[in-house]
């Protein structure tokens, strides 16, 4: 008997609704099956994409690409804060948060994505641990997992260096994150466009640890989300927004 679908709805986040569209900044993803299988060795008989314990993973990961090239020079070594471009002006990148590993500074690149789905549903947002990035020569994005049938924020993409001071390069249609599906379930995604209602959403969510402390549990935080009918606020507003497009089927 087949399995009833999970339905992604997923969105460009921008925290100000009067900025242009940025839509060219977020090309549609792929699966993480599907980005390697194009490159399959025709001779091979004997591969990863055979194997259900390697397909089956690979086939619920979405692959998230950069839209451009673009790359920074950083020098925090000695007390200095120095950040700048290290060639054409591209995306932006600064700094997020003091220093999570020592000497080792972090930074935010300014793109956001927003998620949610019609039940619960558990997502992890890592590395691209599986295909060869260049910026990853140097640091890596911080991983996260959060259900987003019970909370509704931005993924931010964070940048981890390994030391005080380098280069970070993202180069065109090279992988910038991975979202994986923690669900045997078949997954259908759907794009939908953000509204200021659903700004609103996201800044109430990712404001919690100013009203309830910063050590508030996400079973308390869903609890919460739930309790005060924000997932049925969501859902209708999100359904009344999606753009008419052919939804990807995981």
């Amino acid at each position: 008997m087949s399995k009833k679908p999970i339905t992604v709805y997923w969105s460009p986040y921008v925290d100000n609704m009067s900025d242009p569209d940025w839509s060219f900044l977020y090309p549609k993803p792929t699966t993480l099956f599907k980005d390697h299988f194009k490159n399959k060795d025709p001779e091979s008989t004997n591969h990863f994409f055979m194997c259900p314990a390697s397909a089956v993973k690979m086939k619920k990961t979405l692959v998230f690409h950069s839209p451009m090239s673009f790359g920074y020079n950083y020098d925090f070594s000695d007390g200095k804060q120095e950040l700048s471009a290290s060639g054409k002006s591209g995306l932006l990148m600064y700094p997020s948060r003091p220093n999570m590993v020592s000497n080792c500074p972090n930074f935010k690149i300014g793109l956001g994505y927003s998620f949610f789905a019609s039940e619960s549903l558990e997502v992890s947002f890592t590395s691209p641990f599986f295909h060869k990035t260049t910026y990853m020569q140097n640091c890596s994005t911080v991983p996260g997992n959060f259900d987003i049938g019970n909370w509704y924020r931005p993924y931010g993409i964070e940048i981890q260096t390994w030391s005080d001071k380098g280069n970070i390069e993202f180069v065109e249609d090279e992988p910038l994150f991975y979202a994986e599906f923690n669900t045997d379930r078949p997954i259908i995604l759907k794009r939908y466009k953000q509204t200021e209602a659903l700004t609103k959403f996201s800044h109430a969510c990712m404001e919690t640890p100013q009203m309830f402390g910063f050590n508030q549990s996400l079973k308390k935080k869903y609890q919460k989300f739930r309790s005060v009918g924000l997932r049925e606020k969501i859902l209708h507003e999100i359904t009344q927004n999606l753009y008419e497009e052919e939804p990807f089927k995981l």
